[in-house]
């Protein structure tokens, strides 16, 4: 059976953590960078989600390593500061149905 685990920044760690959620904590990219590295060489990880603003330096890092993987997982979850609650879903609406809805 596979572990769920998260990377995200310190602020956010506590909260999943309190829910019993395995979370890996960085605030720079060079911390980012070796969290994901011990993230990937524990095989009982099937499933990594990172923080959406980390994504960007993990592709770049780590993008030839993770084509020729099928586990684990990897899938982005909002950050607070980079996304607004209302403007993440009417781009999820979107994407799925092609139109923007406007959410009141």
């Amino acid at each position: 059976m596979f572990r769920v685990s998260l990377l995200t920044d310190r602020d956010l760690a506590s909260g999943f953590r309190l829910a019993g959620v395995d979370v890996y904590s960085a605030q720079d990219r060079a911390e980012v960078e070796a969290a994901f590295r011990a993230m990937l060489e524990d095989p009982q990880i099937g499933l990594i989600g990172v923080q959406e603003d980390y994504l960007p330096w993990i592709e770049e890092a780590f993008e030839r390593q993770l084509k020729g993987m099928d586990l684990p997982v990897v899938i982005p979850f909002p950050s607070p500061r980079t996304v607004k609650g209302a403007d993440h879903i009417a781009e999820m609406v979107k994407e799925a149905i092609g139109y923007y809805v406007k959410l009141r």
